[in-house]
C-alpha cells in the first residue's frame, strides 16, 4: 500500500515492473498518472486496484482494460474527475467478475458509465457512485444487471427518484448499506421500501 506517500509515477512504475505477480495496487492521493496504469498492464493477476485522487485519464484505463481482467474484483477511482464515460465503460467490458466499483466524485460519469457495468459485471456488489451524473435509468439498469448488490452510495445524485431505488430495494435483497444523502427527489416511499424487501440493511443514510 503507497497511499498518501510522496510515491510519483517514477517509483511506481519501477516498483509495478519488477513485480508481475502483483495483485493488490493502492496508489490513492499518489502523485500518479496514466503511467502507472500502462506499467499495471504487465500485471495480469491484479485483483484490487486503488487509484483515488490521483490524474488518471481514460486513457489510462485503456491501456488497462486492452487485455481481459478476469481477476480484478475491486477499482477505487474516486476523486479521478479526468475520468469519463469511456474509460468505465472500458472497464466494464474487461471485468467481468468485477465487485466493487468506487467512482464517488467521478463528476464527468454518466448513465453510460453505469449502465455498462450492470449489463457487463453481473457480480458487482459495491456500487459507489455519488455527485456522478446518473438517472433512474442506469439505477434501474443495475438493479436488474447485478442482484448481488450489497452497497449502493449515490449521495448527491438529484436525478435519482423513487422508482430507481425502489427497483433496488425490490431486487437487491442482500442489501446491506444504502447512503442516499442529499437525493432530494428520494422521499419516505422508498424507506418504506427498503424496511419491507432488506431486512439484512445495517446501513442507512438519507441526510439532506
Amino acid at each position: 500500500f503507497l497511499s498518501g506517500c510522496r510515491v510519483t509515477d517514477r517509483s511506481a512504475e519501477a516498483a509495478v515492473l519488477a513485480c508481475p505477480g502483483l495483485q493488490q495496487l493502492h496508489t490513492n492521493f499518489c502523485d500518479v498518472s496514466d503511467s502507472t496504469l500502462r506499467a499495471a498492464a504487465k500485471c495480469p493477476g491484479l485483483v484490487k486496484l486503488g487509484m483515488q485522487g490521483s490524474a488518471v485519464t481514460d486513457a489510462g484505463l485503456e491501456a488497462l482494460m486492452a487485455t481481459p481482467r478476469p481477476t480484478l474484483q475491486h477499482l477505487n477511482v474516486r476523486d479521478c474527475r479526468s475520468i469519463t464515460d469511456r474509460g468505465i465503460e472500458a472497464v466494464a467490458l474487461a471485468c467481468p467478475n468485477l465487485q466493487a466499483l468506487l467512482l464517488n466524485n467521478c463528476i464527468g460519469l454518466t448513465d453510460s458509465a453505469v449502465e455498462a457495468v450492470a449489463v457487463n459485471c453481473p457480480q458487482l456488489q459495491q456500487l459507489h457512485a455519488a455527485k456522478c451524473n446518473v438517472t433512474n435509468e442506469s439505477i434501474m439498469a443495475v438493479a436488474s444487471g447485478c442482484p448481488k448488490l450489497r452497497q449502493l452510495a449515490i449521495e448527491g445524485c438529484v436525478r435519482v427518484t423513487d422508482a430507481a431505488v425502489q427497483a433496488i430495494a425490490a431486487i437487491c435483497r442482500d442489501l446491506r448499506l444504502l447512503h442516499v444523502n442529499r437525493c432530494t427527489r428520494v422521499t419516505d416511499a422508498t424507506l418504506v421500501a427498503v424496511a419491507e424487501h432488506c431486512p439484512g440493511l445495517v446501513n442507512l443514510s438519507a441526510a439532506s
